[in-house]
């Protein structure tokens, strides 16, 4: 489970990390997974202003990013959220918040 779960975890923070288009130090990342549904999105901060947060969705709107991209990335973080939550299932576990820091 643990090896499952790291490959996982770096995943994620990879994908969130090609997603946010500016040097940022930390974010927090929230998935709400569920039988019939559910999403991704995350918060961050950058360098200059690290007490001010930056919501996920907003990126596509306020960066020139290839929208259609942003959108595969956000769907691989929905997969992700998926096996996550079914690797916290299968082993009978609670699921969890996960906080990146690289500072």
């Amino acid at each position: 489970m643990e090896k499952e779960l790291n490959r996982l975890y770096r995943e994620v923070a990879e994908t969130v990390n090609e997603m946010i288009p500016e040097e940022w130090e930390k974010f927090y990342f929230y998935a709400q997974i569920s039988e019939t549904g559910g999403g991704t999105y995350f918060f961050y901060n950058n360098l200059r202003s690290k007490e001010k947060y930056k919501y996920s969705v907003g990126i596509p709107f306020k960066y020139e990013v290839d929208e259609e991209e942003f959108e595969r990335k956000e769907d691989s973080l929905y997969k992700l959220s998926k096996e996550l939550r079914n690797v916290f299932k299968d082993n009978q576990q609670k699921t969890l918040v996960l906080l990146y820091d690289v500072s």
